[in-house]
């Protein structure tokens, strides 16, 4: 099947409703040697939209393959937030994966990813991540500061500390540094 023709037969099955007979077509065609990137694509949309299940298994097996823009614009249509920060990881989209992870953390966040994701990011993002674990994950910020220490200002961490109010019993990693008292 030529890249040209996918579209018309995406509409020609779809407009019939033969979804799981289109997934089936697609999943023999990315078995082909000349398969064209763009069969590894839709069948991760068609995954995304009537399979959800089977998408996370389908890009990182083919994540080299896929346009990566055309799924990350499906994964956040259809809200499938750990398929979409695995996508933005392996595109090496550090910023945007680490920002869908604290707007989606019920379902994308996971501790050690998240920690090698914003060690990689920008700065800034550094205490965006730092003020994302002392409100939702406080209870492990310790194991984020030591992968972040050499990148941030302590003083700036100490204060975002004070306006979450939390105290230095649960901040030893920062208040280790003797660089400003958190209570004033």
């Amino acid at each position: 099947m030529k890249a040209d023709d996918l579209e018309e037969v995406i509409e020609y099955y779809q407009n019939k409703g033969r979804f799981n007979e289109l997934i089936s077509l697609m999943e023999k065609g990315i078995e082909l040697a000349c398969a064209h990137e763009s069969i590894f694509t839709e069948l991760g949309v068609l995954y995304a939209r009537y399979h959800p299940e089977m998408l996370m298994e389908h890009i990182k097996l083919f994540s080299t393959k896929l346009n990566s823009l055309k799924l990350f614009q499906t994964c956040d249509e259809h809200q499938l937030w750990k398929e979409l920060t695995y996508l933005y990881v392996q595109f090496e989209e550090f910023n945007n994966a680490a920002i869908t992870v604290m707007n989606h953390s019920r379902e994308a966040w996971d501790h050690m990813q998240f920690k090698h994701i914003v060690n990689v990011g920008r700065v800034e993002l550094y205490y965006k991540a730092v003020h994302f674990y002392l409100q939702e994950h406080p209870d492990i910020i310790n194991d984020l500061l030591n992968v972040l220490a050499r990148h941030v200002e302590h003083a700036r961490i100490v204060e975002i500390a004070q306006k979450v109010y939390i105290s230095c019993t649960i901040l030893p990693t920062v208040c280790n540094f003797n660089l400003i008292r958190l209570s004033k």
